[in-house]
């Protein structure tokens, strides 16, 4: 599993040292130059969540979801993802 983060500042090695500061279980990344587009992302704070057969299962936008949303759909995805 992946995250994308999405910040133009921010190098993909300072994305990395995050994760791993915080001890995050999956591997960043930064986006690709058309995937923002692709998905439609129009306004910061987008949360969308993939499976590993390329389906949208959860997207929310700025000011959309919650802490516990979150959690349960990365459990459901670290679950049925294999690297």
């Amino acid at each position: 599993m992946f995250v994308v983060v999405i910040d133009p500042m921010l190098s993909i090695e300072q994305i990395v040292t995050y994760g791993k500061k915080e001890e995050y279980p999956w591997r960043m990344a930064k986006p690709l130059d058309d995937m923002l587009s692709k998905l439609k992302v129009i306004s910061e704070s987008t949360k969308i969540a993939i499976d590993a057969k390329g389906y949208i299962i959860y997207r929310e936008s700025y000011g959309g979801g919650n802490l516990v949303e979150y959690e349960e759909i990365l459990s459901l995805l670290t679950a049925s993802t294999t690297f």
